[in-house]
């Protein structure tokens, strides 16, 4: 992993969206997130997750793409 960022998110009213908070994990590559991913450590702590975020996980990828 190349960075790990995070923040608690709010509507520009100030409620709590449905996101409530964000964490966005970068890696070189797609593949290189999906293997770390697949990982034993990373597998326990996916399935640790709903000890603790009651209202749900959702994990997604993305890939920044840089135009010029």
């Amino acid at each position: 992993m190349k960075s790990f960022d995070w923040t608690v998110y709010e509507t520009p009213a100030g409620s709590r969206p449905a996101h409530f908070l964000i964490a966005v994990l970068r890696w070189d590559t797609k593949e290189d997130a999906l293997a770390a991913l697949a990982s034993p450590p990373a597998e326990a702590a996916v399935a640790d997750l709903a000890n603790f975020a009651d209202a749900g996980v959702d994990i997604e990828l993305g890939e920044v793409v840089v135009e010029i």
